[in-house]
């Protein structure tokens, strides 16, 4: 009985700790914003392609182990994705040929993980800056493609998506740098630059090396 006594109190007691220690270093929060995201081809310098608009949003926790420098971990949905223009293209669409120009649209949904080293300055009591950077391994949830013929003469518009989440890379790593400012320690303003290092170009065909890359603006809110 004392054995289980004096465990149940050592029990309490290093709850009581970490709950002291989490209440004084670690911090949770939530965040949400805008992304425009466009894709690289490194093999083809001269081939671009437009970005599009997107949804970022997730929680994010950080640890500080000295009053600058800490950490932070997130879990986060993102949108990426590109949009590609080809004019005079040759295309042939309900049994009739045509030149005209064809869009393709491709999307991408992925749950992102970052781990980053976090530091911070402040300013006031209550406002301070702070940056991040670090990798980030994200996992495909879906991947649509959509493609568009533009109207001609002899053609008509046309739309078609199509869903290649299979066909297409499931995870994907990235670095993750960015700044952003803490008001009265409670609503965040950041801006961040996700940088692929993977290819995400569709397996199993003769593609060229494609590297997402997103630019996020986000506001957040700090719960503790």
């Amino acid at each position: 009985m004392r054995a289980k006594k004096a465990l149940f109190l050592l029990l309490l007691f290093l709850l009581a700790g970490a709950k002291l220690l989490w209440a004084q270093s670690l911090g949770f929060g939530l965040k949400a914003g805008l992304d425009t995201a466009t894709q690289d081809l490194p093999s083809m310098p001269d081939l671009t392609y437009q970005s599009v608009m997107g949804f970022s949003g997730g929680v994010f926790s950080d640890l500080f182990l000295t009053d600058f420098l800490g950490f932070q971990a997130e879990v986060n949905f993102i949108q990426k994705g590109s949009q590609n223009t080809t004019s005079n293209a040759l295309v042939v669409s309900d049994g009739v040929t045509g030149i005209t120009s064809v869009s393709i649209y491709n999307a991408y949904d992925y749950l992102e993980i970052p781990l980053m080293a976090k530091g911070r300055l402040a300013l006031g009591p209550d406002l301070g800056l702070y940056a991040l950077a670090g990798p980030a391994v994200a996992f495909l949830l879906n991947e649509t493609s959509t493609q568009t013929l533009w109207p001609t003469e002899t053609l008509s518009y046309e739309r078609a998506s199509f869903n290649g989440t299979a066909s297409y890379p499931s995870t994907e790593w990235s670095i993750e740098a960015g700044v952003g400012m803490e008001v009265s320690n409670a609503l965040l303003l950041e801006i961040r630059d996700d940088m692929g290092l993977t290819n995400a170009s569709q397996a199993g065909v003769n593609s060229p090396n494609v590297q997402n890359n997103v630019f996020t603006f986000e506001t957040g809110l700090r719960v503790f």
